[in-house]
């Protein structure tokens, strides 16, 4: 993995996501559940010492209508 620091943390709860931002995102959020499970003590998501196979979030992309938030899309299982 290759980290470069994006500077200073900023607000970005009312950032406008595209669908070219989910990559990153997912990533971000990878990396973070990777911490966590360090942290832990388990092994990091997709390991391939995971004993029940290895897990890789999957991004998606939705259209939402106005009013409603990002935050509440529930990808489909």
């Amino acid at each position: 993995m290759v980290q470069t620091s994006m500077g200073p943390i900023v607000d970005r709860t009312k950032e406008n996501l595209s669908s070219s931002d989910v990559a990153i995102a997912q990533t971000r959020r990878l990396v973070l559940e990777t911490i966590a499970a360090y942290e832990a003590g388990r092994l990091p998501p997709g390991s391939a010492r995971t004993p029940g196979g290895v897990f890789v979030p999957q991004p998606y992309d939705a259209t939402i209508d106005a009013g409603e938030s990002w935050r509440d899309l529930q990808p489909a299982s």
